[in-house]
């Protein structure tokens, strides 16, 4: 990641790599859906306005939720008495964690937290929690989490936009996620969620090819960080040294906290040389395009933002023009994930004006 700053949104070692994890299939591929009757969770097709991929502004009761990528599962609406949920089957080599981001709207009508609407993520093996950091509730409080509130029609609405949370399997093995939303317990009020999910490596590998102070970024959406640096902001800069290595613990608003290590490694020349640095997308026609180092069996390219953000999708052998919905992309710094079969590389580069 630039100056080089780092993508932590990787797919690492899992035992099968995951397809469509992140629903950048733009549906629910591999992803089963589930609806809760009479106590009891039902597997069912995708229902609509249950079970569904979005993206950009979605419509809803505050006016529209910023989803939290590209493409981001909705799980819910705000037809009261319901509960929802989705799930994806994973095998684990316990080199990476699980990490996701949600922004929940929940109507809050005062109730016991027990009866409150809320959105739940757990993690399982066999149908059974390991750890009791594998089930993480959150609900709108006030005293739980950051939260924005708005009162429409006499309903208290709370809302949290792009938070993140993350799971650590904890050892190898089979396992399920699951996002669940349930409205209120008495009936009358409602609870749904937009959800994207990532591995991330619990080791990343930050390669640097000069003396350059580089940056080194955790996900964006945790409630606090702590470097080993002393620094408690999401990115850090250091002057790199070659085996170095830096860990950032990162505390989710729910759920337990995770440490994140980052190490340092000196590229050789010609992998430095592959590198681009920079672009200019001034028309000139000079350096006017961004092209990635592509390699055969690549099969996309995930362009981010400092904030994490998807802001373009590459098919093979595609060029980037600096251009987000049509409109110039700001002067900045820009990550790259290159996904093929098994394999995430990823890098940095800038963008200038």
């Amino acid at each position: 990641m630039k100056s080089t700053l780092l993508s932590l949104l990787a797919a690492a070692a899992f035992a099968q790599p995951p397809q469509n994890l992140d629903f950048e299939n733009g549906d629910l591929t591999n992803w089963k859906s589930l609806i809760r009757e009479n106590g009891e969770w039902l597997y069912t097709e995708p229902l609509p306005n249950r079970h569904e991929v979005v993206t950009g502004i979605d419509d809803n009761w505050i006016g529209g939720v910023q989803t939290v990528e590209q493409y981001s599962a909705k799980v819910g609406n705000d037809t009261p008495g319901q509960a929802e949920a989705i799930e994806y089957y994973v095998e684990s080599d316990n080199d990476s964690f699980l990490l996701y981001h949600y922004s929940a709207v929940l109507d809050d009508p005062w109730h016991w937290d027990a009866e409150r609407p809320r959105l739940e993520v757990s993690l399982t093996a066999n149908g059974k929690l390991l750890h009791e950091c594998h089930l993480q509730r959150i609900e709108m409080t006030d005293s739980l989490g950051p939260l924005e509130t708005q009162v429409i029609n006499n309903r208290k609405i709370r809302f949290s936009e792009r938070r993140a949370g993350i799971l650590d399997p904890g050892q190898p093995g089979n396992f399920t996620l699951r996002f669940a939303t349930f409205d209120c317990g008495l009936g009358g009020h409602f609870g749904y969620a937009y959800l994207d999910a990532a591995l991330l490596p619990k080791i990343q590998t930050v390669p640097f090819c000069t003396s350059d102070p580089i940056e080194l970024s955790a996900p964006h959406g945790f409630r606090s960080y702590h470097w080993s640096t002393g620094e408690t902001t999401a990115s850090v800069r250091v002057k790199p040294q070659d085996g170095t290595t830096y860990k950032c613990e990162v505390v989710p608003d729910f759920g337990c906290p995770a440490i994140l290590f980052f190490q340092l490694v000196k590229s050789g020349p010609e992998e430095c040389r592959q590198m681009m640095h920079f672009f200019t997308p001034n028309a000139d026609g000079y350096n006017d395009r961004w092209n990635p180092p592509w390699e055969k069996g690549d099969q996309r390219c995930l362009i981010t933002n400092r904030n994490g953000m998807i802001v373009k999708l590459l098919l093979p052998q595609e060029s980037w023009d600096g251009q987000i919905d049509n409109q110039p992309a700001p002067q900045d710094d820009y990550w790259f994930q290159l996904i093929s079969s098994g394999n995430v590389r990823t890098g940095h580069f800038a963008l200038k004006r």
